[in-house]
């Protein structure tokens, strides 16, 4: 039987000019990451492809509407989220962040058994996190309101 820490990530290799980066699929802490801070823009997404845009033309859209989140992804699949990774990744030329999101995409889907699963795994990700904030803000109401309640007058 293997051990965890004998597990090799499959990743893929990004050249930009002379140098290059590896990329892996993102994992379910990257996507909830990626999700918590720009869920207004991911929704606008989803919203678009409702006809169903070629990939290419999809990661298209995304590049040219929302750079913040393809130099996250960009820089998560790297393995690195420093500020300085995600400046990087927002400065690589279109071609190179087509390239890597296409190598990022492939190896998500691979790594979750298909696209069907890892869009079932997304929306259950996303129903959960959904959940827990909408527990979140109504325990926080309760707690504002219970705060109030006890203020001396």
């Amino acid at each position: 039987m293997a051990n965890l820490r004998d597990i090799v990530v499959k990743t893929e290799t990004v050249t930009v000019g002379d140098a290059e980066f590896s990329v892996g699929p993102l994992t379910a802490a990257d996507i909830l990451g990626i999700y918590g801070v720009h869920r207004d823009a991911i929704s606008v997404v989803f919203e678009r492809n409702q006809d169903g845009l070629e990939e290419s033309d999809l990661f298209l859209d995304v590049i040219a509407t929302f750079p913040e989140i393809v130099a996250e992804v960009i820089a998560r699949a790297s393995g690195d989220l420093s500020e300085e990774a995600i400046s990087v990744a927002r400065r690589l030329d279109v071609g190179v962040q087509l390239m890597a999101l296409e190598k990022i995409g492939n190896l998500t889907v691979e790594s979750a058994g298909g696209l069907g699963n890892l869009v079932a795994l997304v929306q259950r990700l996303m129903a959960g996190l959904g959940q827990k904030t909408v527990e979140a803000k109504s325990h926080l109401s309760a707690s504002s309101a219970a705060s109030e309640n006890n203020a001396p007058s």
